[in-house]
């Protein structure tokens, strides 16, 4: 088994049990601040910008490298919906020579769009358009982001029908214990 198992007992010594032995604990029932953390603009390992999954069109692709025995210490980078076993997920996932490849041709179609002969305050007013136009995602993605957080930690509302078979049971058990 390895050193840094699961078992109590054996993380006794580990970074991560120190980290927590002088931490208090969150009481249960009290809620998370929503902290939404906005995604990385260039990945730290290759140095490649993270642009906003083609498919998707509203979240940043991810980088990660693989540290399965077959494509071990290969960068890929994903799209943050790409989740295994999840219905409706992105199939957007490319390693690092696919996504550079995506990359040149993306910046390719952007150069042909522009021209060579294009005037300069054309090329800027696009310049601003495609800047402000990637702000706006990423501010709707950060309000996505959002919703999701606020959609897993509201509460529950009960129906009308949970709530009439549980007064119903109710009476049903005053009126057994009063016949008793």
């Amino acid at each position: 088994m390895s050193h840094w198992s699961s078992s109590s007992v054996r993380n006794r010594g580990s970074p991560v049990s120190r980290a927590w032995q002088g931490s208090t604990v969150p009481r249960l029932g009290a809620g998370r601040p929503l902290e939404v953390v906005p995604p990385p603009e260039i990945d730290d390992v290759t140095g490649l910008p993270l642009v906003v999954c083609p498919h998707c069109r509203d979240l940043k692709l991810t980088a990660f490298t693989c540290r399965w025995t077959r494509n071990r210490g290969n960068r890929f980078f994903k799209c943050p919906r790409n989740e295994d076993w999840v219905a409706n997920r992105c199939g957007i996932i490319m390693n690092q020579a696919q996504y550079e490849n995506y990359l040149q041709g993306k910046n390719d179609a952007v150069s042909a769009l522009m021209g060579d002969g294009a005037p300069p305050q054309l090329i800027e007013e696009i310049e601003q358009v495609q800047l402000e136009v990637s702000e706006l995602k990423e501010e709707l993605a950060l309000v996505k982001l959002g919703m999701d957080e606020m959609k897993k930690t509201e509460p529950r509302k009960k129906t009308p029908c949970v709530v009439v078979f549980s007064v119903l049971f109710v009476v049903m058990c005053i009126a057994w214990a009063a016949l008793k």
